[in-house]
């Protein structure tokens, strides 16, 4: 059987998902991640250098499949953008939450 690395990959990180998920990075044990993967261990040495390095592998991969789910369409924009004030031109609305900027020093009364 030829081996494909993409596939090994793959395999590593939902492994490591769900080890990562269950134990947390303290937690989990690259030699669960390998046998769940049925893969070698030392492929997650060769692949992603070690424990923590795999971790930000995995959660990377998180981040960039949550925000590929996320629709964007600069056309809504503008809809988007008028909840209770117009956006500036080229800038987004950010609602203002928590204490107001700092009022600026007092100055001594001389």
């Amino acid at each position: 059987m030829a081996r494909d690395s993409n596939a090994t990959k793959a395999r590593l990180l939902d492994a490591a998902f769900s080890e990562f998920a269950t134990y947390g990075i303290a937690g989990a044990r690259v030699d669960r991640i390998a046998e769940a993967a049925q893969a070698n261990k030392r492929l997650i040495y060769v692949y992603y250098g070690n424990k923590e390095q795999l971790f930000d592998a995995v959660l990377q991969r998180a981040l960039e499949t949550g925000s590929e789910s996320v629709p964007f369409d600069a056309d809504d924009l503008p809809r988007r953008c008028d909840r209770g004030r117009r956006c500036p031109a080229g800038r987004l609305a950010v609602p203002r939450t928590g204490p107001r900027s700092r009022p600026p020093p007092r100055r001594a009364v001389t």
